[in-house]
């Protein structure tokens, strides 16, 4: 309902696959036997003025949320983050999305802004967006993902 690409055309995960920037954007999988249950990316500018602000996305399968998975992905791209030598992460959900906010919250971001109507669902309605952002730990040894 609120992907930022429409994911069930074929053409989309095809060219997802086909165009894996890892320095851009690092994947982090899970599996129940072969099924995909929870994506979770980092997102990242090599480059610029946002070189030290990473921001991650994560889907869970309906089937698997409310079971901590959610919450264990969120940890992974902290310490990924942390290692990339990021300053900021930021996470956005759709106001809706209550557990998800909490989850984020829970594991130490806070919510810094709430854009209303700012996003649209797949059927045309409108939806506050809200911003997470979690300050990461500062070093000054720098490490790449």
């Amino acid at each position: 309902m609120y992907f930022r690409e429409d994911v069930g055309r074929k053409e989309v995960v095809e060219r997802w696959a086909e165009n894996l920037d890892y320095a851009s954007v690092l994947p982090v999988l899970a599996l129940e036997g072969n099924a995909v249950v929870g994506d979770a990316t980092l997102h990242r500018n090599r480059t610029g003025w946002m070189q030290r602000v990473g921001t991650i996305r994560i889907q869970i399968a309906p089937a698997f949320r409310q079971r901590g998975l959610g919450t264990a992905m969120i940890r992974e791209m902290r310490h990924l983050g942390e290692k990339a030598a990021l300053r900021h992460l930021v996470a956005e959900a759709i106001e809706e999305q209550q557990a998800a906010i909490r989850a984020f919250e829970k594991m130490g971001f806070d919510r810094v802004g709430v854009y209303r109507n700012f996003v649209n669902d797949q059927k045309g309605q409108l939806h506050d967006l809200v911003v997470l952002v979690y300050p990461m730990p500062y070093s000054e040894v720098e490490m790449v993902f």
